[in-house]
């Protein structure tokens, strides 16, 4: 650089410092995608999921602060309460979501759910009793239909879904 083969030397030894020939960091293991983050799925939600929430929430004639009930069994990402958020967001309409997912304590898993409740609390329209329990929805066999073995210990809550239904049924 200044001409003399000594200050060429200095000059290389800082860019050997630069230029390393091999990684310093190694990357950690991929994420492996369960199959729920399918883009297929994603478009199911959109295309199904949210469509039918956006003619269902005025059928139900929500309103005065009253809001969307969701029952739910999520992934730890939270992508079909972030997909209904976007449909009750654009209506005015809270979205209260009570989902079941048994991730195990102090697991991958359960820091991906709470980092990804936390961010869902924190959006517009999102009711501050939704919750997801970790506790594992178990299935008992009766006569009429499988139903859970011990209800959720959380707010009163009859999913919007089911109200719809029960609507349907009766004719109104």
């Amino acid at each position: 650089m200044s001409g003399t083969p000594e200050d060429d030397d200095q000059a290389d030894d800082g860019l050997d410092e630069i230029n390393q020939s091999e990684a310093v960091h190694s990357l950690g293991p991929a994420k492996e995608f369960a199959a729920w983050h399918h883009p297929r799925k994603q478009f199911v939600r959109i295309q199904q999921w949210c469509a039918e929430v956006r003619k269902l929430i005025p059928q139900l004639g929500l309103g005065h602060g009253e809001p969307f009930r969701y029952l739910t069994l999520p992934g730890n990402e939270l992508l079909d309460v972030r997909a209904i958020h976007g449909v009750c967001s654009a209506l005015n309409v809270k979205l209260r979501y009570l989902g079941f997912n048994s991730v195990g304590a102090n697991t991958p898993d359960q820091i991906e759910l709470a980092l990804s409740q936390s961010e869902v609390r924190g959006l517009s329209s999102i009711d501050e009793f939704s919750a997801v329990s970790r506790t594992a929805w178990k299935p008992c066999q009766t006569t009429a239909a499988r139903v859970p073995c011990e209800p959720a210990k959380t707010v009163p809550f009859m999913p919007s879904i089911l109200t719809y239904a029960n609507l349907s049924l009766s004719g109104r």
